[in-house]
């Protein structure tokens, strides 16, 4: 498991506009507990590394300064997660993308 995630990570790394591709393949390592090193910058978080999600260059300091994203992170559910991923947690996106189909 952990050799075939690591050939489709590195096949897609470089590819541009793969980023939610990304972040469920890190999930999925996450579940197999791989500690694979994703380059997109939600993925970053993870690790508890302070990124920048958005520019937020236009607000003011006292405010931009209020938004810390390394803490949106749940370690400890992350610490938790199963490997196989069910059915529950991916039934958020069925309704979205199944209409018209």
């Amino acid at each position: 498991k952990v050799v075939l995630l690591q050939k489709i990570v590195k096949k897609f790394q470089n590819i541009p506009n793969t980023g939610h591709l990304l972040i469920w393949l890190q999930r999925v390592a996450l579940g197999i507990k791989n500690d694979l090193n994703f380059e997109e910058p939600i993925c970053k978080l993870i690790t508890a590394q302070e990124v920048s999600l958005w520019n937020n260059l236009w607000l003011k300091k006292s405010l931009s300064n209020q938004i810390i994203t390394q803490k949106i992170v749940d370690q400890k559910l992350i610490q938790d997660l199963p490997e196989v991923i069910s059915k529950r947690e991916i039934e958020l996106f069925k309704s979205i993308y199944s209409e018209g189909y």
